[in-house]
């Protein structure tokens, strides 16, 4: 079992329904001895996008380390910058599009999916 882990140690990979978008699962149940919690570096490029979707059984929250994400959650939306927290309830329809030309943001998921 691993108690950390680097960035730059962790495959990304392209969510399904997301669009110029790559994450890196840096801490997970599987490997980490986690059982509520998962954890998310995402990156999108200036197309990026996530399509509409919803996580039934999940609460998810994010924050945005470098540059600018669109966000809608239910019929509210905005543009936020770095340093911002964003708040996602399981089950709420949610969508975010890239706003500058590169965002980095941390994504947190509880309780994580289990497969």
């Amino acid at each position: 079992m691993e108690y950390w882990v680097n960035e730059n140690e962790v495959q990304t990979y392209q969510p399904a329904g997301h669009e110029d978008t790559y994450n890196r699962r840096l801490l997970e149940r599987k490997s980490d001895g986690l059982r509520n919690i998962e954890v998310v570096l995402g990156e999108m490029g200036p197309r990026g996008h996530a399509a509409p979707h919803a996580h039934q059984e999940m609460e998810q929250a994010m924050y945005i380390i470098d540059g600018h994400l669109r966000v809608r959650i239910g019929e509210k939306e905005a543009i936020l910058s770095a340093g911002s927290a964003i708040a996602i309830p399981s089950g709420l329809m949610h969508e975010v599009w890239s706003a500058s030309e590169h965002v980095k943001f941390l994504i947190v998921y509880s309780p994580v999916k289990k497969n």
